[in-house]
């Protein structure tokens, strides 16, 4: 799957799947950050059937302030994760942010295996 992003335009994928991300113009910067999901998930119920949406680019004329603040802390993350004198806490933590952020505000659905060996969907409010 092929994705050409733009201002202010976030989309989160698996990486696992194959994508192509690329930019509309050269000015634009692109930010990706990987996060191990295994490592993670020990803190965050269901986080490996998880699918946020962010829809950044539905609003292309207006962001908001979830967005903004999404923005924010991926940027907070690759800064300190550039720091010379890094805290792994520090990443470790605002990472954390991020993803009950993530939850909080882009969880749309998960999934599990029921006892017929399909997939049974939960909208967010039954995940609760």
């Amino acid at each position: 799957m092929s994705h050409k992003l733009s201002f202010g335009d976030v989309y989160i994928f698996n990486a696992k799947d194959p994508h192509k991300i690329s930019a509309i113009s050269e000015k634009n910067i692109i930010l990706t950050i990987q996060i191990d999901l295994d490592y993670y998930k020990k803190f965050f119920r269901k986080l490996d059937v998880t699918y946020f949406i962010c829809d950044s680019f539905i609003n292309r004329d207006r962001l908001t302030e979830e967005l903004r603040y999404l923005r924010f802390l991926m940027t907070r993350i690759y800064d300190l994760h550039n720091e010379k004198n890094t805290n792994e806490v520090s990443i470790e933590e605002l990472v954390k942010s991020l993803l009950s952020f993530l939850t909080d505000q882009f969880q749309y659905y998960t999934y599990s295996r029921n006892k017929t060996d399909s997939y049974d969907i939960f909208h967010r409010q039954e995940i609760r």
